[in-house]
């Protein structure tokens, strides 16, 4: 029997699974089994196991207690029988310690995809973050999306280990209908994905008095919002639309065509997904440069603020939208860093290390 790789990704929604669907789409079919959440809400179309893990308390100790003693004996026997020789975790799921723990056990080398490695601001879980702890130090090799991230983890873990950065690539749902030639003449702006405290929610809020909306269309913010924070100070500005919800791959793809401009004045990032959404569907952002962020997105291709403040974040509001050159510019080298970062691509450079090491 050859030996395989097993790829396994156990995250519900998100960037994270859908960076993780979309390497694993462009793996070669042969050399590889995947496990997958058996509840995931992305897509994944090539063949899987699905893995039981559930969301709620109730869920969760019914699946730790039942369902995970079953899937490390099938992974042990696997191992034993000489199916895998090398594992790939997707990460973050809390079943990833205990699944590269036992790797280690077994002298089988893990690779690791760490998207954060440490937990962002306003997120206040201490024993997920103890577990990421233990599935980065028992690790055999990191594969990190941004520079930012590697120099984090290394300071945080205190160690250094083979390393490779795959970024992420381009996000499109559905149709891009976004053209470069497009020019509006007023320009709708779009915060969209979990609406967090870190994603700068409150410094948007702060700047509506200050933006000259004689060039803007509406003001969009679509996607769940935490619990912990109000949308009261946008309910009296009416060019701001507030969707507050999860949204399907269908509502996301709309929402984003629908604007010219995505608004990132992130207090703190390790990466993001939505600066993969800019360079998909070729719309600029007004972003702050923190984190990771300048790495996926070049100063030709966004709107940087010069400080994280609501003032700095109309001044880069009011400015993007007064001129039309420098905008068509930005959205030609935003076309030419995507062709670079297309999937067919980083899954071969990840396939290859894993492969290799």
């Amino acid at each position: 029997m050859s030996k395989k790789i097993l790829c396994v990704s156990l995250g519900y929604e998100g960037g994270c699974v859908y960076y993780a669907n979309q390497l694993l789409n462009h793996f070669p079919t042969d050399k590889i089994d995947v496990w997958i959440a058996a509840s995931t809400e992305e897509p994944f179309c090539g063949k899987a196991k699905k893995i039981k893990v559930y969301k709620g308390l109730i869920g969760q100790l019914w699946s730790w207690t039942f369902f995970l003693p079953y899937y490390l004996l099938l992974l042990l026997l696997k191992i034993w029988r000489g199916r895998y020789d090398r594992v790939l975790v997707f990460g973050p799921h809390n079943w990833d310690t205990v699944f590269v723990s036992l790797c280690k056990w077994c002298k089988v080398p893990t690779f690791l995809v760490i998207h954060d490695g440490v937990m962002h601001v306003g997120e206040t879980s201490v024993i997920h973050q103890k577990m990421m702890d233990v599935a980065m130090k028992n690790a055999a090799h990191w594969v990190f999306l941004s520079e930012f991230v590697r120099q984090r983890v290394e300071v945080h873990i205190g160690v250094q280990k083979p390393s490779i950065i795959i970024p992420h690539g381009v996000i499109v749902y559905g149709d891009n209908k976004t053209k470069i030639e497009v020019l509006p003449k007023r320009y709708n702006l779009l915060m969209i994905g979990r609406i967090n405290y870190y994603k700068g929610v409150d410094l948007l809020a702060d700047a509506l008095p200050l933006i000259d909306y004689d060039r803007i269309g509406t003001i969009t913010l679509a996607g769940k919002f935490d619990e912990c924070i109000s949308t009261l100070k946008f309910d009296n500005n009416l060019y701001v639309r507030i969707v507050n919800k999860y949204l399907t791959n269908d509502e996301f793809d709309k929402f984003v065509n629908e604007n010219h401009l995505l608004l990132m004045p992130y207090l703190e990032a390790s990466q993001s997904g939505v600066a993969a959404v800019s360079l998909g569907y070729n719309i600029p952002a007004i972003a702050t440069q923190v984190g990771g962020i300048p790495e996926q997105l070049p100063a030709d291709t966004a709107y940087f603020l010069e400080k994280a403040s609501p003032e700095a974040l109309a001044e880069a509001i009011n400015a993007a939208t007064a001129n039309a050159e420098e905008y068509l510019y930005k959205k030609q080298h935003l076309q030419s860093l995507a062709d670079g970062l297309q999937w067919e691509h980083l899954a071969e450079v990840l396939y290859q290390y894993v492969s290799n090491k």
